[in-house]
Formats: C-alpha cells, structure tokens, sequence
C-alpha cells in the first residue's frame, strides 16, 4: 500500500466508521456529524488523488469498500436500534452492495471497466442523507414517539427514498455488467 494523503483520507474513513458505529450505538446525536466528516472525506480522498496524481489500486478498491462499511453498518445498526429502519431495508441495502461489488469485480477480472454511474452516486447521496436524518432523529427524541410528526414522516420517506434508489441503481449495475459480459464474450468468440 502506498502511504499518500488519498489514501490516509480513506482509511480515516474506516476509524470513523467505528466511532460512527459506536455512537449509534450509544444513541449520541454526535454520529450525525462523524457521517458528514466521513462523507467530506470520501469527496477530499477521490479530489486528493486526482489533483496530485495520488491514485493507487489500493485507493481505488478501499475507497468504495469503506463507503459500503459505512453505510451498510449505518443501516443495520438503525434496524437494530429504530423502528425507521427495518431489517429487510437493511437488507436490501446490504445486498445491493455486495451484489454491485461481485460485478464489478467480475467486469474487472476481465479486463472492463466496472465506473461508477450517475445512479450510483445518487444513490450513496440518498442513502447518507437517510441515515443522518434518522439518526438524528433518534438521537434527539428520545423516544422518537416525541419527535414532531412532519419529522418521523421525513424520516421515513428518506429510508423508503434510499431503498428504491437503491434498487434501481442496483439494476442499472446489473445492466450494465450484462453489457460488459456479453461484449467481453463477443471479443472472446
């Protein structure tokens, strides 16, 4: 592994996924902004690398893993710990991730390039807001019972919101790999 600034931002990502954990866990509203450090971070790594020529493999297969930790366990830990998250929400999610995360190391072993898509990033965008909105929302009602109604409503709808787009960017992926296998066995042929 190569020691830059890219990759030091990326794997900061990784110790602020454990205390982001543990805050949710402790049902502290302090997780809301470990999440936005941790999201600035994942847009500072990718500027770094390509500003000052930093890109390494390392980077470019930890940078999205540690996204996926992040959001992955965010959701699973709301499952747990909120009823604004439920576990086959959580489970899509998950499911989602190591799906595109197969593929893409598919299309790559095969020499394709497996690039992130306009769903994929809209996707991670929908997700992070879901999870601070509802974290925060049981971190500072507690019990969520007293937040104000409009508040619980928004909550819900982002994590439905972050489900569908979920799925859909997920079936963009699939798509896309079907493509790149196909074209690839064509070449092969």
């Amino acid at each position: 592994m190569v020691y830059n600034a890219a990759n030091i931002l990326t794997l900061s990502r990784l110790a602020m996924a454990a205390v982001f954990f543990l805050l949710i866990w402790l049902k502290h509203w302090t997780a809301v902004p470990v999440l936005v450090l941790a999201g600035v971070t994942d847009l500072l790594d990718g500027w770094v690398a390509r500003r000052w020529n930093q890109q390494t493999d390392f980077g470019r297969i930890a940078d999205p893993v540690i996204d996926k930790i992040l959001i992955c366990g965010g959701f699973i830990f709301l499952a747990r710990h909120s009823d604004i998250v439920t576990a086959w929400m959580a489970t899509i999610i998950v499911a989602r991730e190591l799906v595109v995360t197969g593929l893409r190391s598919l299309a790559e072993s095969r020499g394709a390039e497996f690039a992130a898509t306009v769903w994929g990033k809209s996707k991670m965008a929908v997700q992070s807001v879901a999870l601070g909105w509802a974290i925060l929302l049981i971190t500072v009602f507690k019990p969520v019972e007293n937040a104000p109604p409009w508040m619980v409503t928004t909550a819900h709808v982002l994590v439905w919101t972050a489900v569908v787009v979920t799925v859909m960017s997920g079936l963009v992926y699939l798509v896309q790999a079907e493509r790149l296998v196909r074209g690839r066995k064509g070449k092969d042929a």
